[in-house]
């Protein structure tokens, strides 16, 4: 993963972040410079670096850091002008950093592509106040089992914040008011974690920009009743890889009209649990919604849009939308 070669975690959030490698200025032991345009260069450290940014450098453009060099590294970094940062092996399990000093931020600061760092929340992030984060791999706290706090998200994510993704970290809780103060997000990833369930009280106040939201291959089994009304402007949904029997329609209909894809696939859902979609009322269906599969007694990989002509007992069960 430490390698250029590698795009799937140097260029996660910047389409292009290396060029030709230059031989000026000279950064220290163990970093390189890139190329990147007539203003800007790219950074690349690795292993035993020591990082020194001259300060005739205005501009970079994408600063990759393999293992947290020193603790004076992590106190430079918010005065360094880079655009994304992307940092990999770090362990901060005996580093905690709490400053009470307001941070004034001269540069954009756009994207934070973690991976494979041990207690993520030992510095805060929020003071950065990027507007993607991209975490893989990862441990938010210095504990065992991995919970998002209120209080961990706020050193985390700041109010700028627009795309989370939390990534295969073994995320097992989400606190109450855990989204509170990131009220211009638009694309919510959680995937490939051991959420059990996800409570509307992580949302006191709706997301009125979410449009994407991914909660796939988690542990799911059951979702809050009132959990897609903070949602109103979502437009995808993905509920692949969980364990959900039942999509009652109260529960989906604040944004069923307004969603454009829905992705079901790999659940345990029960057909009968899906008879409200045969109902006129409930057309048109988001695209991937008729093939998702679900089971009734013996029969298996019955797909949803063509219950209506193999099940008409969901016209007599009573079933209202």
């Amino acid at each position: 993963m430490g390698h250029l070669s590698d795009r799937k975690i140097l260029c996660l959030f910047a389409i292009v972040c290396f060029g030709k490698q230059r031989e000026s200025p000279f950064l220290g032991n163990g970093c390189k410079a890139y190329n990147f345009n007539s203003n800007s260069i790219s950074v690349q450290c690795e292993e035993d670096y020591e990082l020194n940014v001259p300060s005739t450098v205005q501009s970079i453009h994408t600063l990759f850091l393999k293992k947290v060099s020193n603790e004076y590294l992590t106190m430079q970094l918010i005065d360094l002008p880079f655009k994304h940062l992307i940092i990999q092996e770090w362990d901060m399990s005996q580093f905690y950093k709490d400053n009470s000093k307001n941070f004034f931020n001269l540069h954009r600061r756009q994207s934070l592509t973690v991976f494979q760092v041990h207690n993520l929340r030992a510095l805060r992030w929020a003071d950065y106040q990027f507007e993607q984060i991209h975490i893989e791999k990862s441990a938010l706290t210095n504990i065992g089992s991995q919970r998002l706090s209120d209080v961990v998200s706020k050193r985390l994510f700041s109010h700028k914040l627009i795309a989370l993704y939390i990534i295969d970290c073994a995320l097992l809780t989400l606190d109450n008011n855990v989204f509170s103060h990131t009220p211009y997000l638009k694309v919510l990833t959680i995937s490939r974690n051991v959420l059990s369930s996800i409570s509307v009280q992580s949302f006191p106040q709706s997301l009125n920009h979410l449009w994407l939201l991914d909660l796939s291959y988690n542990n799911l089994v059951s979702l809050d009743g009132d959990i897609f009304k903070k949602f109103p402007a979502l437009v995808e949904l993905n509920l692949n890889g969980n364990r959900l029997i039942n999509l009652p329609y109260d529960l989906i209909k604040p944004i069923w009209f307004n969603l454009s894809l829905i992705h079901l696939l790999g659940n345990n859902w029960n057909c009968l649990n899906f008879c409200w979609s045969t109902k006129k009322e409930s057309f048109p269906h988001p695209i991937f919604f008729d093939q998702t599969t679900c089971s009734l007694d013996y029969f298996k990989g019955i797909m949803v849009g063509k219950m209506d002509r193999f099940f008409p007992i969901c016209f007599y069960i009573g079933t209202k939308l």
